[in-house]
Parts: structure tokens; sequence; C-alpha cells
């Protein structure tokens, strides 16, 4: 299932696997018992019934028949998340930072079967090994080497020099390259973490290709004072969701960037009308257009004027974040079944609004019960439609890696 998170966002996934367990091209419970032979009751045997007319296929679904099934998406709400999230704050405190990758693959754990298809749950297989291990090899192989860079930098031209600031600027930009290659590879690393019916996910992209997106895309935006921004969401939405599989079934993501147009024009216009108002005194003033009396007259109208547009302001980007969750999940698919998402402005501000006060009130020790809490709201306006042929999928047959998303995490961009 594609996007979820504002944090989010590529296929959710992970399972519970009743059902058969990752041989390729198993179905379901459910399948036709062998006919028994036809006797009489004194023993003589009877001629044979006519073999049954073929079953035709499923609307939809491929000539030669094939055993396309209604997938049905569920939310089972995960129990003590509380107290899970205060055991992993408590164990985290105690051990110096060191088991927030156990505490992280837990939660990943309860979210993921929360989430049921057909009344399967999904299943997380990572560990908090792979996390750890993942960290640190991006700790040896990025970090220490920037760290002995800066000294040797400090060292050869002084604390003190112009250039122990010219000098990494490159570096930064590298750095913002593996953002998006973070990104990536975090969500592949997830998917292939992410079983149900014993199949698992994955993703047949190069990360590193996707950084490259990640990186030219985000320069456009300046130029055309992010004007681009709705093209750019949709052209990375696409990389991310086409190259995501459960098994050896795509899913496959046809959008265009046209939809998005409109609300994100309301939302970037209302936005510059809220800092035009902002600086209309100190301009006026500057340009001698008017006195220091009329400036203290015309402030308070001012500053009631730029809070109403700055709530619009907010209200307008909440509709263009629902409205393009929505509409990028609807143009989703996976094989003949299709998703259809309905979220809402007013729903979004409730769930961040409440979160941020339950982070706040509880100093972030619950932030684990906002993580679900944001996931209910995504799965329970999410729907299934069509059917999919599940005979028809078969296990991945790439390899996983033995270590976690440790760029992301070193980066701090992906919230579960």
């Amino acid at each position: 299932m594609p996007f979820g998170n504002p944090n989010h966002p590529g296929p959710y996934g992970n399972s519970n696997h009743p059902g058969p367990h990752g041989t390729p091209g198993q179905t379901g419970p459910g399948a036709p018992a062998g006919q028994p032979a036809n006797t009489a009751p004194s023993g003589q045997s009877v001629p044979p019934r006519p073999p049954a007319p073929p079953v035709p296929p499923a609307p939809g679904g491929p000539a030669g028949g094939g055993s396309l099934q209604p997938v049905k998406l569920f939310w089972k709400h995960p129990h003590d998340m509380g107290g899970l999230s205060f055991k992993i704050w408590f164990l985290t405190l105690l051990t110096f930072g060191l088991y927030r990758f156990w505490g992280k693959t837990e939660v990943r754990r309860k979210l993921w079967n929360a989430v049921l298809l057909n009344h399967q749950p999904l299943e997380y297989t990572g560990t908090g090994w792979e996390l750890f291990l993942g960290f640190i090899i991006v700790l040896i192989v990025v970090f220490l080497p920037v760290m002995a860079l800066f000294f040797a930098l400090a060292l050869y031209f002084g604390p003190d020099s112009p250039m122990v600031n010219i000098a990494p600027i490159p570096l930064y930009v590298f750095f913002f390259y593996l953002t998006g290659v973070a990104i990536y590879r975090a969500m592949r690393y997830r998917l292939r973490r992410t079983r149900w019916r014993g199949i698992r996910g994955t993703m047949t992209g190069n990360p590193w290709a996707y950084g490259w997106t990640y990186f030219w895309t985000t320069l456009t935006l300046p130029f055309t004072l992010g004007w681009s921004y709705p093209w750019r969401k949709v052209k990375l939405a696409q990389l991310l969701v086409n190259d995501s599989h459960f098994g050896t079934q795509p899913f496959r993501l046809d959008a265009s960037w046209k939809p998005l147009l409109r609300p994100f024009a309301a939302a970037w216009l209302v936005s510059a009308a809220a800092i035009g108002i902002l600086l209309l005194l100190p301009l006026a003033k500057e340009a001698s257009l008017i006195g220091a009396s009329q400036t203290k007259e015309m402030a308070p109208y001012v500053i009631l004027g730029f809070i109403a547009l700055l709530l619009a302001s907010a209200y307008f980007w909440l509709r263009f974040q629902a409205s393009s969750m929505n509409y990028l999940t609807g143009q989703t698919s996976f094989g003949s079944a299709g998703f259809r998402l309905d979220v809402t402005p007013g729903g979004l501000f409730m769930l961040m609004l409440t979160n941020l006060l339950i982070v706040i009130f509880t100093v972030g020790i619950f932030a684990p019960v906002t993580l679900a809490r944001a996931m209910r709201y995504v799965m329970e306006r999410m729907e299934i439609t069509g059917a999919v042929d599940l005979a028809a999928i078969a296990q991945a047959t790439d390899s996983i890696e033995g270590m976690g998303e440790g760029l992301a995490d070193a980066f701090d961009i992906d919230a579960f």
C-alpha cells in the first residue's frame, strides 16, 4: 500500500504469515480438495459424472482464468503502545542511546502487525542489530573521515581562516545528495523486511540514481520560486512506487503533476500574501511613504492581517497535502487492484495538533504512540479496490542486505 508518511511515504508492508509461507506460486487457504471416487451403496461402480463447466474468470481477470481475489484492508490497533513507549525510553536512557535501534524495531513490529490484509497481518522481519550495524558502518565510512577532514583543514589553514568554511562546501552538497540515497535505501530496507503470507516486498531500482534525481529536482525550486514543487513531488513518488514490488508483482503509479497545481497555487499565493503584508510597513517606512505616527496606527491592522493570512496559509497547505496524498494513492495500482484514500485538511490538522501536544506533554517519551495514531489515521481511510491474482505472485529473488538504513538514521530523516 503506497504513501503513508507524512513521513512518508512507499508501500507499507510487513506481516505475520498464516497461509503459504514463501513458496512461489502457492495459493492461500480454501483450495478445493480432490474428488472422491463415485461408488454406489452396493459397492458397484457407477458411470462418472460429467465434468463441471469451467468457471469464467472474474471481471477484469486474465482470459485464461486465474485466481483473482479481493483484498480487504483492516486496522487492528496495537495494544499497550504507551507501555512500549515508556520501556523504550527507559532502556534507551539506561544504555546511553544504544537501545533505540532495538526500540525502533519493536515499534515497527507492532505497527506492521496492526495492518491486516484479508484478516492476515503484515510481518516485520528486521532486527535492531541490522539497524545498529548500518549506523556503525555509516559512522565509520562517512562521518569519521569528514571529522578528520575538518580537523586537517583547521590544522593546515588555521582555525580562523575562511578556507575552513569554504573548502567543505562540496562536502555539504554531497551530503545533500546522500539524503535522497538515504530515503531510497530506508524504504527498500523496510520493504524487504515486510512479509505477508510468506511473500516479502522489495525495490528493484538504484538508490544512487534516485539520489541524483532528488538532488537536481531540488535545484529547480529556487529558480521557479517553488512552482516546480508539484512536478517534483509526483516525479519522486513515481520513482519510489514504480521500483516497489511485492514478491514478483510490481506497484505502478501513473500520475501527472497537473491535478496538484490548483491546490498548490492557492497555498502558494496565500503564503506570498502573508509574507507581503508582513513586509508592508517596513518597506513603506523605508521608502518614506508613511511617517512614524502612521506606522504605529497601522501596525495592529497589519499584524491581524498577517495572522489571518498565516492561518489561511496553513489551511491551504494542509489542503494541498491532503489532495496530493489522495491523488497519488488513487493513481497507484497493484496488478488489477487499485487504492483509494480519503484524508481531509481538517483531519490532518487535528492529527498533527494532537500528536504535537502528546510529544510536548510527554517530553517525547510517547513518540511511538503518535506514529501509531498517524498510521491508524491513514489505514482507516484507505481502501483496496479490485482484485489480485495471489497465486501468480512468487517470492522476490533479489538478495537482502545484512544491515539496516544507516544513512537515514544518521541523517535523522526517517520517523520510523
